[in-house]
């Protein structure tokens, strides 16, 4: 088995991954702690670690995806981001009022659909309630809402 400090930065060459991904992939793969420890230290030291790029890209990439926040959320937490870092990612790069536009734009996909798949199909990807409302109350363009075109 390679030393944790070369089987990182191996890893660190194929993937931009945060200092958390990348602590959970070096335990996966059999190494100690106190290794890991100390090789994200070393790693630190070194500038190898970019958190801030990496999640800022992440919250990115999933708005271009039309991903609500809590999807988002969801995804970095998978990725074993610490919570508390997740929400100061997502008010930085993804405040609410941003996920209002994701959330139109989102919509353009289900136009003529009926309202009830639209709406079950944005609980699903984990939309705020208050934008599925405020669709259905007509104030954004997007497929009929309930009671006539959304305008």
């Amino acid at each position: 088995m390679k030393p944790p400090l070369e089987a990182a930065i191996d890893y660190l060459r194929r993937y931009a991954v945060t200092r958390w991904e990348l602590a959970r992939w070096l335990l996966r793969k059999g190494y100690e702690r106190s290794q890991v420890r100390d090789a994200l230290q070393a790693l630190a030291r070194l500038g190898y670690l970019r958190d801030v790029w990496v999640l800022q890209s992440r919250v990115e990439n999933a708005q271009r995806r039309l991903w609500s926040r809590r999807r988002t959320a969801r995804d970095l937490r998978r990725r074993g981001i610490p919570r508390d870092v997740v929400r100061k990612a997502l008010d930085r790069w993804y405040p609410p009022e941003r996920e209002w536009e994701i959330f139109k734009r989102w919509l353009q996909r289900y136009r003529g659909r009926p309202a009830a798949e639209v709406v079950r199909r944005a609980r699903q990807q984990g939309f705020a309630r208050r934008w599925v409302l405020r669709w259905q109350s007509g104030e954004t363009t997007g497929p009929p809402a309930p009671g006539g075109e959304a305008g």
